[in-house]
């Protein structure tokens, strides 16, 4: 196998075991057993669900990762080809980079423990907190970018565009909700309120390896992007503290408690967290053919999140101060 041979060359890795990784929608994955069964994960840099020009911020999530590594930041190390490059170009013209496998478990939402859900937050806000003093030139792109309110409207406009005579009644009733969260982000302007920064950008329970009760890893930095550290904050809110479209108090409360020992975390940042989510991922899960079929469980849950906050756009801070100080 060429790609075996092409390991061997670049790196000295004397290959016990090479099994093929699922799970990744981003790139093809190969998990890696060394004749002295120390293992590693061969990732690709794949541009399938990127455009050609995405590819440089791509190598600049690999070198990023090798440099929190490198200020002990709990992931995975990249290991240097024998060029000492964290990127090779392999003979079938595909790149990958290769790390260090993290033993331990993801898990689920409703299986994180309330202990878990507090390191979670702490080694976020550490991690937002280095990611703050990075420069974001590097990472500048307009895939994935911080959307401005011109983007949300045309965005919304070509979502109209597309209803048809056999158009849904959900999905136009959702759309007629949007509309007026729209007018909203306008008229509060929320969108040049807030500051700009490096996150990890895919902040989800999938990305998080525990062990022992106490976050192992994190992984998956290939859509760290600029952006502002509200949509993790949002994103992983949603992924622990929320059960059945109902925030749960005790988690909730555990994860700002270990949030805030770095930075402070009220019931307005959570609302505005839990609405950058909506505006970062409204058009990702909300389109018209997600209402026509049948949905993996990944994905309802995901829409089913967005639809939550939409229904409750205007009332999010009165729901997060009564799941904090009720009882």
């Amino acid at each position: 196998m060429q790609l075996l041979d092409d390991l061997f060359k670049l790196y000295d890795v004397k290959i016990f075991e090479f099994v093929n990784l699922s799970g990744g929608w981003i790139n093809d994955k190969y998990l890696i057993t060394d004749s002295n069964r120390k293992q590693y994960v061969l990732k690709e840099l794949s541009l399938k669900k990127f455009p050609q020009k995405y590819f440089s911020i791509l190598c600049e999530t690999v070198k990023l990762q090798k440099e929190l590594y490198d200020n002990d930041f709990l992931v995975p190390n990249v290991i240097p080809n024998n060029k000492n490059e964290l990127i090779s170009n392999f003979s079938n013209g595909k790149y990958y980079f290769l790390q260090e496998y993290i033993k331990g478990i993801s898990k689920k939402n409703n299986e994180l423990s309330i202990i878990e859900i507090n390191d979670i937050a702490f080694n976020l806000a550490l991690l937002h907190k280095y990611l703050k003093s990075k420069s974001i030139k590097s990472f500048k792109s307009p895939f994935l970018s911080y959307k401005s309110i011109e983007v949300l409207k045309k965005e919304f406009d070509d979502r109209v565009k597309q209803i048809a005579s056999d158009t849904r009644k959900e999905y136009k009733k959702e759309l007629e909700l949007h509309s007026k969260i729209i007018n909203d982000i306008e008229n509060s302007n929320i969108l040049n309120k807030t500051n700009l920064q490096l996150i990890h950008g895919d902040f989800t329970p999938d990305n998080i390896i525990l062990d022992n009760g106490h976050v192992k890893s994190f992984i998956d930095f290939e859509l760290c992007r600029v952006n502002t550290k509200l949509q993790d904050i949002g994103r992983i809110i949603l992924s622990t503290c929320m059960e059945n479209n109902t925030l749960i108090k005790k988690k909730l409360l555990s994860f700002i408690n270990g949030y805030s020992k770095v930075y402070n975390l009220d019931v307005k940042m959570i609302s505005l967290a839990i609405k950058f989510v909506w505006i970062n991922e409204v058009n990702i899960w909300i389109q018209e053919r997600y209402f026509r079929n049948y949905n993996p469980p990944k994905v309802e849950k995901f829409i089913s999140e967005i639809q939550w906050i939409s229904n409750n756009w205007f009332s999010l801070e009165d729901i997060i101060k009564d799941v904090i100080y009720s009882g």
